[in-house]
């Protein structure tokens, strides 16, 4: 797995896009992924909601 920085720089990148836009928080969603959620708290994003489901 070739980890070069891209998605980080990616999100950098968004989110002073959003700050300059008047923005205050970023949300996302991440389902069974932890590389992805490893980045994510990495960036700053914590724990905010858990989501339950249950098949019928």
């Amino acid at each position: 797995m070739c980890r070069s920085g891209v998605a980080r720089s990616l999100i950098e990148a968004a989110f002073k896009w959003e700050h300059d836009k008047g923005c205050t928080e970023a949300d996302l969603h991440v389902l069974q992924n932890s590389s992805a959620k490893s980045l994510y708290e990495d960036l700053g994003f914590e724990t905010f909601q858990i989501e339950m489901r249950r098949k019928l």
